[in-house]
């Protein structure tokens, strides 16, 4: 008897049968339409798509960078107020670990035409190494690499000075790993 067909038969039954009868086969029929219902379903949790996720955390990232060098060069001799904007290249890299696997196939011919002649068969074969996590299996991350700067702005009150604004390039470079062409310093105006 197919599902459909039970679940007609019980409906004919607790349309046919006494009030407490009436009661357990609604309470059957909603417990048959509950994990009917369940299975339909995946089970899995919605979650935001990888690159949503990545761009809030290089948003996140930016935000953190900006606020430790304002704190840094505000406190530098002659830097006064400071305001600091960073702009990311990307939202980072996560590069998960891989198993590899290479085969090497040599065949030596031996026929009399090519005397000594032989071939060689390469092949490779890359898989990720999955493991059970919280959230389910998943690839197992080797490393995150942060995202990459592409150019900084700093406005401070005491930029018209030559030599804070080179100190503070030079902070800037430093901290950053960025070339000087990749950093901008500006007066604060009034």
């Amino acid at each position: 008897m197919g599902g459909t067909e039970g679940l007609v038969v019980m409906v004919k039954k607790w349309l046919a049968g006494d009030g407490r009868t009436k009661i357990i086969a609604a309470l059957g029929i909603l417990g048959m339409a509950l994990i009917l219902l369940s299975q339909l379903t995946d089970g899995t949790k919605p979650t935001r798509p990888e690159t949503e996720e990545a761009d809030l955390s290089a948003a996140a990232y930016a935000r953190e960078l900006e606020t430790r060098l304002s704190e840094m060069i505000s406190n530098m001799e002659g830097a006064g107020e400071t305001r600091v904007m960073i702009t990311l290249e990307d939202a980072g890299e996560i590069v998960y670990a891989r198993e590899e696997k290479r085969n090497v196939d040599t065949q030596r011919e031996t026929a009399p035409e090519s005397p000594g002649k032989s071939y060689q068969k390469e092949s490779t074969e890359q898989k990720y190494i999955i493991i059970d996590g919280r959230d389910g299996r998943q690839a197992l991350v080797k490393t995150r690499l942060e995202p990459r700067v592409q150019g900084v702005v700093v406005m401070c009150s005491g930029a018209g000075n030559l030599k804070v604004e080179q100190d503070i390039i030079h902070v800037v470079t430093t901290a950053l790993n960025i070339p000087t062409t990749r950093v901008c310093v500006v007066k604060i105006s009034k």
